[in-house]
């Protein structure tokens, strides 16, 4: 739950993991997660310094959603002396909110008072593979 000025929101944020071992074939990982954020980080990119202002989500700007979907594939090799890895990401949000500046300048008149915020969907992909090697500590009594 999430109260500020005029906005009241309630988001469920569910997660779900699924993971499934076969003997030979390695271990398979599926997951759905839903994020909900609930202030905004503004930056004002116009200088040298970049500006930062952590702005609360309002009836106007609501909060920052995103779903992430992930696969993933774990095997051993070499007689588990090595770990072979992979993922992929793939995030989809809604109601990204940041200021404006060029756009305020350039095409929307402006009186001096009001900020200009655009709201927008994102989307990220991402992935990663990893080979290693797997060191066993051993202690000797």
């Amino acid at each position: 739950m999430f109260k500020a000025h005029d906005a009241f929101y309630i988001n469920p944020e569910p997660r779900v993991s699924l993971n499934y071992s076969f003997d030979k074939i390695g271990t398979f990982s599926a997951s759905y997660t839903v994020m909900s954020k609930y202030n905004h980080a503004l930056s004002k990119n116009e200088q040298l310094m970049r500006n930062l202002v952590w702005v609360p989500a309002t009836s106007q700007y609501k909060p920052e959603k995103s779903y992430q979907y992930s696969l993933g594939y774990l095997k051993s090799l070499f007689r588990n002396e090595y770990s072979f890895q992979t993922h992929i990401y793939f995030k989809t949000m809604k109601d990204l909110v940041f200021f404006c500046h060029l756009i305020r300048i350039v095409i929307l008149p402006t009186d001096g008072k009001k900020n200009y915020w655009v709201a927008e969907r994102g989307k990220v992909m991402d992935g990663k593979l990893c080979l290693k090697k797997i060191e066993v500590n051993s202690l000797e009594i």
